[in-house]
């Protein structure tokens, strides 16, 4: 008798690893934005993270991990562009 407990993890399914990367990517960030470095690791969580939602909607999964870390590479830019151009006076 055969038990099935759900999809391995190699299924395509729940591998996601552009989702995972933006979301990794997006929370370093926002703390990077405060030595400029957010910006560059925004930028590729932003990239990482369009790729993400793209396989999540091809079914993949993990569309949520994929849209928070665009949005946390989003604000990570965001503060970086705001420091340059409000706080560094």
């Amino acid at each position: 008798m055969e038990t099935n407990t759900g999809p391995s993890p190699t299924d395509a399914r729940t591998e996601n690893r552009a989702a995972r990367w933006s979301l990794v990517l997006g929370v370093l960030s926002v703390p990077a934005a405060m030595v400029t470095v957010g910006a560059l690791t925004g930028a590729v969580a932003i990239v990482q993270g369009v790729k993400g939602v793209r396989h999540a909607q091809q079914g993949a999964g993990q569309q949520g991990m994929a849209i928070a870390g665009l949005v946390l590479g989003a604000i990570a830019i965001a503060m970086v562009v705001l420091y340059y151009t409000v706080g560094n006076d």
